[in-house]
């Protein structure tokens, strides 16, 4: 089988800006930029891990996501992260790697002055394509997969907050090429948790509220 290691790294931060001339509380309201990244992916052989799906909106709860493809299965989703954020200034990074042996892939959230990153790493067995271990981390501590992949986070504290769910996710992952794509998966998948349960939905409610 043909070796093949690629890493992909993508780090943005929004910034508040303005169109024509620099505004004034009296003169012009702040314009926020929108930060939505579309899915990259790092293939190694049968293994591959994705970057980007980011959605960070204005009055909005931010979505970031990865998916994994194990070898001989269907692409899933390797962890959904909700969560509060500063839309004159919050940043992103993401970054996966797949080797022939492993893969992993982050999301490092930045906003309010606070920091919080998020990792999933697989391994291969030895000589197989069976998995020998799969985890995710939060700040470097360890989280148990079994109780969910959905994490809720809220960026105000210090640390920031986290609650786990474990939520039905979707099974059926389509590419997510551009933008909108990931754009509509992540509203729609977001749709369907709020739904299922009441903590996420209020969470967002919260965040919704600050731009009426």
């Amino acid at each position: 089988m043909q070796y093949l290691k690629l890493m992909l790294v993508i780090g943005v931060t929004v910034l508040a800006g303005c169109t024509g001339g620099e505004p004034t509380p009296s003169s012009a309201p702040t314009q926020y930029q929108e930060l939505i990244m579309s899915e990259g992916n790092s293939t190694s052989d049968a293994l591959s891990i994705s970057n980007g799906n980011v959605v960070v909106k204005a009055n909005q709860p931010g979505v970031a996501f990865a998916t994994v493809t194990p070898p001989g299965q269907s692409r899933r989703i390797a962890y959904f992260l909700v969560f509060n954020h500063d839309p004159s200034n919050s940043g992103v990074k993401t970054e996966g790697e797949s080797t022939r042996a492993s893969a992993q892939t982050f999301h490092t959230i930045s906003t309010y002055g606070h920091e919080s990153t998020v990792k999933y790493e697989v391994v291969l067995k030895s000589g197989t394509e069976s998995i020998e271990t799969e985890s995710i981390t939060l700040n470097g501590e360890a989280i148990d997969s079994s109780k969910g992949r959905l994490l809720l986070i809220d960026m105000k504290h210090d640390p920031p907050g986290v609650s786990q769910f474990n939520v039905d996710l979707p099974t059926e992952l389509r590419e997510l090429k551009e933008p909108d794509d990931t754009e509509q998966f992540s509203q729609n998948t977001l749709n369907e948790i709020r739904k299922a349960e009441m903590i996420v939905d209020a969470f967002c409610q919260a965040i919704e509220a600050q731009g009426k």
